[in-house]
């Protein structure tokens, strides 16, 4: 019986991808870490609009340096102490300082001179300042300090004639804006103080709220205030770090990667699986972690999970060295073959599909979270187990999800094509945003996300091997930077899109509508699939009745993108076997050519000879 091998030479590849992908399960955290750290959520899809940003100019003109310099091994080595460097000044980044609005004690007594009562739309508000000049329309907000339980209050007021006015009311929306005090009410009580709607009048107000108990009091500035502060850009910066070396590390790796598996691209995910490996054992470890340290702390403590993080970066950093970089030194004229290879359709709707792709997963990876967050809150304002929850839905992707779909991923790919692997991760993507929108009880996210499989699972893989296919000699790197700057892109415009959708309609909404929009772009796609290999089909036909007529420049490879694995299996480019036919044609045309030649110089010889 024979010993399993070990291939010496790709062992490096899976230790470094286990290591490195189980120290970025912390980056899951990271949104849910920074709304903790006072940032809104509508500020969050912004930062995560400028982080993509970063990745595409990583991607396009890092590796086009290592492709021109042949120093792909330099730059995959800095961009992983970049990455360090990263994690570790976003754990260490203070909290956005932010004035007690939250009424937490139960004695706010402070007596205001002024009241307001404001009505629009059925909502109907009491503001309670010092002076005129501080009723402003941003005092009348208390949408991001919204409380998950109701609080019992007592408003005390006494008017110029010493009347006093008592009522007790619940209200689960109340809050200090500057020298102001807002609290939303029911329309009732005000009416008894005789008070006009949209009125100021001169009335010496206090009102007491009993504590939080359970409720999860969401700390954040609003986004203009937010992106001010010098924490905010701190932030920033720690993420533009962490997200701009982790890209030019990835592309390097992957680079060297296809170049190590020579012909057998197909085998990527299995190298790549390592990677889901880390990710999953590291994902539920630091969600149990995280919620070991917690235990009677008002905040979650992601301490401990950064730590976690930065010992096993050193580690990917140290497997790392020892990737052997086989790369090829790019032939002269290569970088015009690169964007003609970009110009044809077929691969301009292959980066269409990576943009959408990616805006997709952007959504899923920046809002997943903490649409998880708000579901528990409402489903139960006491639950406790959402970081172990959270961990279990990233080892349910890596274990369920990505582990098996990354390892069947070659047989699949060279099964049903590259195209129809699109078409099945792009429905994936459709059904499994509008499952989440209609998620009501926390725990349903675990089944769901197993669809993470057949989503991202099999597309990762199938995108880089289709960039290695059709990448120019000597231009792997740049080709692999620009798949995945399209993907960048996508993520971008779904990270700012769905910050705003998120601030407006709420996660379950917003996962709705890009569950439909999904679904929309994966009918055109197929579409579009299926009338291009008809056309093409249609023209191959038509040239091989030319016959005599076809020359070899059919034969340029700039001419068409070969690849075996076809929606149709046999009509994405021209067959081997019409190929065959064109070249044994042009062939008999010549033969002929020269046999009638020959032909006619022996009956000028004949007549010659006579005629002598």
């Amino acid at each position: 019986m024979m010993s399993p091998t070990i291939n010496k030479t790709l062992a490096p590849v899976k230790i470094h991808n286990f290591f490195k992908y189980g120290a970025g399960a912390v980056i899951s955290f990271l949104p849910v870490i920074a709304r903790q750290k006072g940032v809104p959520a509508e500020a969050i899809g912004l930062m995560w609009t400028i982080l993509p940003l970063v990745n595409i100019f990583a991607y396009l003109f890092l590796s086009q340096l290592a492709d021109r310099y042949n120093s792909h091994r330099s730059f995959f080595i800095i961009g992983l102490c970049i990455t360090f460097v990263g994690k570790l000044s976003f754990c260490v980044t203070p909290s956005i300082p932010i004035p007690d609005t939250s009424l937490g004690s139960a004695n706010t007594t402070d007596t205001y001179k002024l009241l307001k009562y404001t009505c629009v739309d059925n909502i109907h508000l009491i503001s309670m300042c010092h002076v005129y000049s501080h009723f402003k329309s941003e005092n009348q907000i208390c949408s991001d300090n919204n409380m998950s339980e109701k609080r019992n209050c007592t408003l005390n007021c006494l008017n110029n004639d010493n009347i006093e006015f008592v009522s007790n009311y619940s209200t689960t929306s109340v809050c200090r804006r500057k020298d102001c005090l807002i609290s939303e009410i029911e329309e009732s009580i005000v009416k008894k103080m005789n008070v006009s709607c949209n009125s100021i009048k001169a009335i010496s107000c206090s009102l007491e709220c009993d504590p939080l108990k359970n409720g999860i009091l969401r700390k954040s500035l609003s986004a203009r205030e937010s992106v001010s502060t010098f924490e905010f850009w701190l932030l920033v910066l720690s993420l533009v770090l962490l997200y701009g070396g982790n890209s030019i590390s990835t592309t390097m790796c992957d680079t060297a990667t296809f170049k190590l598996l020579g012909d057998k691209p197909n085998n990527y995910g299995v190298q790549r699986l390592w990677g889901s490996l880390g990710w999953g054992l590291m994902g539920i470890a630091l969600g149990a972690v995280v919620d070991h340290f917690s235990k009677g702390l008002p905040d979650r403590d992601y301490t401990s999970a950064f730590v976690v993080a930065l010992i096993l970066m050193f580690g990917a950093v140290i497997s790392g060295v020892l990737i052997h970089f086989r790369i090829t030194k790019k032939p002269k004229n290569e970088q015009g073959r690169v964007w003609g290879v970009l110009g044809k359709f077929k691969v301009l709707l292959f980066m269409l599909c990576i943009i959408v792709v990616g805006m997709s997963q952007g959504i899923l990876w920046t809002f997943l979270f903490m649409l998880m967050e708000d579901v528990a809150v409402v489903w139960d304002s006491g639950f406790t187990e959402l970081n172990l929850l959270q961990g279990l839905v990233l080892g349910t992707c890596c274990f369920i999800g990505e582990v098996p779909a990354m390892f069947l991923s070659g047989h699949v790919i060279k099964k049903i094509g590259n195209i129809r692997t699109f078409s099945l991760a792009l429905t994936t993507y459709s059904v499994r945003f509008l499952l989440h929108s209609f998620v009501t009880n926390p725990w349903w996210f675990l089944p769901i996300e197993v669809l993470h499989s057949m989503s991202f699972g099999i597309f990762y893989p199938n995108m880089s091997s289709y960039a290695s296919k059709i990448a120019p000699p000597g231009r792997s790197a740049t080709m692999q930077g620009i798949v995945k700057a399209a993907f960048g892109a996508g993520y971008s415009s779904g990270s700012l899109a769905g910050g705003v959708l998120f601030k407006k309609y709420g996660g379950s909404q917003m996962f709705f509508c890009v569950g439909l929009l999904d679904t929309g772009f994966t009918i055109f796609f197929i579409t579009c699939q299926i009338l291009y290999a008809r056309h093409f089909k249609k023209k191959s036909t038509d040239e091989a009745e030319v016959g005599n007529n076809i020359r070899p420049s059919i034969l340029n490879e700039d001419e068409t993108i070969s690849d075996e694995n076809t929606l149709l299996n046999d009509e994405e480019t021209i067959s081997q076997e019409n190929i065959a036919s064109y070249t044994s044609q042009w062939a008999a045309a010549h033969d002929d050519m020269d046999a009638a030649s020959h032909s006619g110089s022996n009956s000028d010889i004949e007549i010659f000879q006579k005629s002598k």
